[in-house]
């Protein structure tokens, strides 16, 4: 089928008979109906190893491919990058966050990692956040794709400071999410996931104001859909990140550039049990994200306010383009706790995405942190 041209394809492919439902193609494009395993039945024998015809079958039903260009780069925000961001939070909110705070006061002994002397060495917090994420786009064959999912991520984390200004921790995440999708006026498919991430992180207080962390982990990824549909991958990330705070009475600005690196590697699809050679898929998504935010002091509580920029700078699958777009504007809106005398801190936050291409987010988060 490689030396085929586009129209070529399509013409030969009149009419095929799938596990559970119809191919029917044309010069003019193609068309699924119904249920997700006639659709990897059709991608594994009858375009195996046409890379026009993958694209145009994942980006048809991304609903369908654990791998595909769409849902691969929902998933890896909504987990690795989702575990990334939380790492970072808690640091951040530990170093440079909360030195020299004259609204809150605080004792040598409970203001940040560079107060030095008696600190509080080991530190445990826990982030649990959903996000959904809805997407729409016209299809390659005419129709409209859209669809939506949603992810429930937990990350649990511990950290001791090798000194004051420097912490090594380890962490895990664990997430349940599931989703649905179809194209045009075809049957909804649906589809659930799941997986995990560990992640040994480090952290640096560069002066008063700065701060960075490192993170990268490793992880497993299960996915299923309508039909018997079941893939698995193997998760990786990695993100680097640059902190600024600054206290100016009872107001605390602060400031984060990210960059954020992640990969999922699928195995091939089985279909009730049957796996199809060819369907194996890598993707890869590298993101920058630069934020500002605002927040005030009232005795205990502070709610905030942030404004931020992310760019995914390069996205690679072997299934289907990437039809969300690349860059959006992202409105946080929170507050945070903080209770000195059980050294415990944490939040909840709201944000939203404003202006991606062809898809929305929205992330519901809460946090806790504590030291002893």
């Amino acid at each position: 089928m490689k030396s085929d041209s586009r129209e070529n394809l399509a013409a030969k492919l009149i009419l095929k008979k799938g596990l559970g439902g119809l191919l029917i193609a044309g010069a003019s494009g193609l068309a699924w109906a119904d249920s997700c395993d006639s659709v990897i039945y059709d991608f594994g024998i009858y375009y195996s190893g046409d890379t026009y015809a993958q694209d145009r079958v994942a980006t048809n039903q991304p609903e369908c491919f654990g791998g595909g260009g769409v849902t691969s780069t929902i998933r890896i925000n909504a987990t690795a990058f989702s575990h990334a961001t939380a790492i970072s939070g808690s640091i951040a909110s530990r170093l440079s966050s909360s030195v020299d705070n004259p609204a809150l006061g605080l004792s040598p002994s409970y203001k940040g990692m560079a107060a030095g002397g008696n600190f509080q060495a080991w530190n445990i917090w826990a982030n649990i956040d959903n996000i959904d994420t809805s997407y729409g786009y016209g299809a390659p064959n005419g129709g409209r794709t859209r669809g939506d999912n949603s992810i429930l991520t937990a990350v649990l984390g511990a950290d001791y400071a090798l000194k004051p200004g420097m912490v090594l921790g380890i962490s895990a995440a664990f997430d349940n999410g599931n989703g649905q999708g179809r194209n045009g006026a075809t049957a909804s498919n649906r589809n659930n996931t799941e997986g995990f991430l560990i992640a040994p992180y480090w952290g640096y207080q560069i002066s008063k104001e700065w701060s960075t962390d490192l993170s990268a982990g490793l992880g497993r990824g299960r996915f299923s859909a309508t039909g018997g549909v079941k893939s698995e991958a193997d998760r990786l990330f990695a993100a680097a990140n640059l902190n600024y705070a600054r206290w100016l009475g009872r107001w605390q600005f602060t400031g984060k550039a990210s960059y954020l690196h992640g990969k999922e590697d699928y195995d091939n699809t089985k279909v009730n049990g049957v796996r199809f050679a060819n369907t194996d898929v890598k993707n890869r998504l590298d993101q920058l994200r630069f934020g500002a935010q605002a927040g005030y002091w009232m005795n205990g509580v502070m709610p905030y306010g942030k404004l931020s920029y992310s760019y995914n700078v390069h996205r690679a699958s072997q299934a289907g383009d990437d039809q969300l777009g690349r860059g959006t504007f992202i409105a946080t809106l929170g507050v945070n706790f903080f209770s000195l005398a059980s050294k415990v801190t944490g939040g909840v936050m709201f944000e939203q995405e404003l202006s991606r291409s062809n898809s929305s987010s929205r992330v519901l988060a809460a946090n806790v942190n504590l030291r002893f």
